[in-house]
């Protein structure tokens, strides 16, 4: 049987972590989902995830401070942000704190 992928997708809106979970789910992952920052590094540290979706603008502890906090715990831990706010310099910015990917929600939902 083939391996599955546990991903931990932090996304403070309910439509689009359904949407994402609907997606992804039959396509080899096990999705679970973090409604603000404080779930998902309790989720995170609870049950280590393969990978991350992350969106930036959370409640509680925003993306910026949970790829650090991920990064500081698990360095090789894929991190991928998934937002509608982005501009160059937080795409840099997010690279910079080691988030292997960024894509933006306006992209096709077959591109994530």
């Amino acid at each position: 049987m083939e391996k599955r992928i546990k991903l931990l997708y932090a996304e403070d809106s309910t439509d689009w972590a359904t949407m994402i979970g609907q997606l992804l789910t039959p396509n080899g992952f096990v999705v679970r989902v973090a409604k603000d920052g404080d779930e998902a590094l309790k989720l995170f540290r609870t049950d280590l995830p393969d990978m991350v979706l992350l969106d930036i603008d959370l409640p509680g502890r925003n993306g910026w401070e949970l790829i650090r906090e991920f990064k500081q715990e698990k360095e090789w831990i894929p991190v991928v942000l998934y937002s509608s706010f982005f501009d160059s310099k937080r795409i840099s910015e997010a690279f910079g704190l080691g988030a292997e990917d960024f894509l933006s929600k306006t992209c096709p939902p077959e591109e994530l």
